[in-house]
């Protein structure tokens, strides 16, 4: 297995090193002939400058004051002070990505020095060129002469270099990257550079693998902090949305305290009417400790296309969805996905947006917004099923409150014929007394207008000059109303007279015996048959 990568490298003019001073390594020729005493002094004292060097250079680099600082921070430092030690006109540190079937590269994530050798973001396919090779193997690599190697180029002369040292960051046997010193000139690394090198890569490995656990950790507690938000958001507005009964104005008022500001920057309710029109019936905007500006301050949209896509959200039976990325698909949410540049529009203070559509009895009833501003976060699918399961609590809310209102109609309905009905059967008792004909019409009068809950009831009856008002109730000056309103049938009385009960609404002046001068409108038939005749006399 060890055959493979050294003819891979060797093929290239590429020295492999399995281990700091083992093969692999020239070191200067001995000299032919004894050394005198003073040349083995200087000899010596040559040693001692550079091993003092080496453990200046690798106690700068294992300085314990950079555990404290961040990644990045980190890296430059460390890799500044390996530029200074080593030498080179780069050192860079690559970072293992793997894309699963499209294979793995090494990304550049620090650099030191001349940066446009190893730009920040470049990737380098693991297996192709000499570190690519070298980190495929994970093994250290000395490239004294990168020049000379085959006809074919690499990626690392295509960057203009001559030399290359390169060093795996290894962390229990797992490859995380390399680490790498170049120079555009031809230069012989030396043992001492290889040993600090190691060292660098070494302190790189664990703080890079420390580093990982730390964002592996925080994303996990992100992840937690962000399940418990979407579960608090859900049992408080099912709290607030359980109090409506009679009404959900009030209810949404305190949905859209319990919206903003933790989970949005906006929120708004809209309700469909009859007509067609859009009614906000709740809106509202905080800046969360970030100037968002004016736009979300009000009852007004944030977004410019924020009213549009309420009614397509009703219109497509899907959410919209506003984002700043195209990395969300709306066949993955169920939703329809929006861009900037799918709107044709560019600026605007809306980060994000969600707009979720509330079904009431199979029917669309409005829609719920979600906005978000600068100095936030989009939204997430995660908070799209949040959005949604808060949409199906206001629809719970909305019909509970047309079911109390539709039973509380129901109700004084019943009451009121109940009331009727019986004022009626207190009617029909009084007027089948042996009474006599004027006390029959009193109580006819006055017992219809009861029965029929108006202010005022005519009885009129037929003579041989035409129509005339018997009688009146409330009496002639008393009356107050506004027209017309129905005439019923009564019963004749001892004379063999045919009587009718009017009701009208319109001021009421009459007396009783006093002679209607248009019989022939009254009676009639049809719906406002009869009246025309009676408002003259009225009147």
């Amino acid at each position: 297995a060890g055959s493979a990568p050294r003819a891979a490298l060797a093929s290239w003019g590429v020295s492999l090193v399995q281990r700091p001073g083992g093969p692999g390594l020239s070191s200067p020729d001995a000299p032919g002939t004894r050394l005198g005493r003073r040349a083995r002094g200087k000899r010596l004292r040559a040693q001692l400058e550079e091993a003092s060097i080496a453990l200046r250079s690798m106690e700068a680099v294992t300085d314990p004051a950079l555990a404290l600082l961040p990644l990045d921070e980190l890296l430059d430092a460390v890799l500044a002070r390996t530029k200074e030690a080593v030498g080179g006109d780069v050192v860079a540190v690559l970072l293992l990505d793997e894309r699963g079937d499209e294979g793995s590269v090494l990304r550049v994530w620090a650099a030191q020095g001349a940066v446009d050798l190893a730009p920040i973001g470049s990737e380098v396919p693991v297996g192709e060129g000499i570190v690519g090779t070298a980190a495929r193997w994970s093994r250290p690599v000395v490239a004294n002469d990168v020049s000379a190697m085959s006809e074919k180029s690499t990626p690392e002369s295509e960057r203009g270099l001559a030399s290359l040292l390169a060093v795996p960051l290894v962390v229990q046997g797992a490859i995380l990257g390399m680490v790498e010193v170049g120079a555009t000139w031809r230069r012989s690394f030396s043992a001492s550079d290889l040993r600090l090198l190691q060292v660098v890569a070494d302190r790189c490995a664990a703080s890079v693998e420390r580093a990982r656990l730390d964002e592996v950790a925080r994303r996990n507690r992100l992840g937690a902090e962000h399940a418990n938000l979407h579960l608090r958001l859900l049992a408080q507005g099912g709290t607030v949305l359980g109090k409506a009964l009679e009404s959900y104005d009030e209810a949404f008022d305190d949905l859209a305290d319990v919206v903003v500001p933790d989970f949005a920057d906006w929120f708004s309710a809209d309700v469909l009417d009859p007509s067609g029109r859009l009614r906000r019936v709740a809106a509202r905007g905080k800046t969360r400790g970030v100037i968002l500006g004016r736009a979300f301050r009000g009852v007004r949209h944030p977004h410019p296309q924020g009213d549009r896509m309420v009614r397509l959200a009703m219109a497509e039976s899907r959410p919209q969805v506003f984002v700043r990325t195209d990395r969300l698909f709306g066949e993955e949410l169920d939703a329809t996905v929006h861009t900037p540049a799918s709107l044709g529009m560019s600026a605007s203070p809306v980060t994000s947006m969600m707009v979720v559509p509330v079904r009431v009895q199979g029917a669309f009833w409005g829609a719920l917004s979600f906005v978000t501003g600068p100095g936030r976060r989009g939204f997430r699918p995660s908070d799209l099923f949040t959005a949604r399961e808060l949409a199906d609590r206001v629809g719970v809310t909305v019909e509970r409150v047309a079911s109390w209102r539709a039973s509380q109609r129901a109700g004084q309905a019943a009451l009121h014929f109940a009331e009727r009905l019986q004022r009626l059967v207190e009617a029909a008792l009084v007027v089948n007394a042996q009474l006599a004909a004027d006390e029959v019409l009193d109580l006819l009068v006055e017992h219809a207008r009861r029965v029929l809950d108006s202010e005022v009831a005519v009885v009129v009856g037929r003579r041989v000059a035409g129509w005339a008002v018997e009688r009146l109730s409330p009496a002639a000056g008393q009356v107050q109303g506004a027209g017309a309103q129905a005439a019923q049938s009564g019963s004749a009385s001892a004379r063999g007279e045919v009587t009718r009960i009017v009701v009208p609404a319109a001021d009421v002046g009459a007396r009783a015996g006093a002679v209607v001068r248009r019989p022939d409108d009254w009676p009639g038939t049809g719906a406002g048959a009869g009246t025309a005749g009676l408002d003259e006399f009225l009147d």
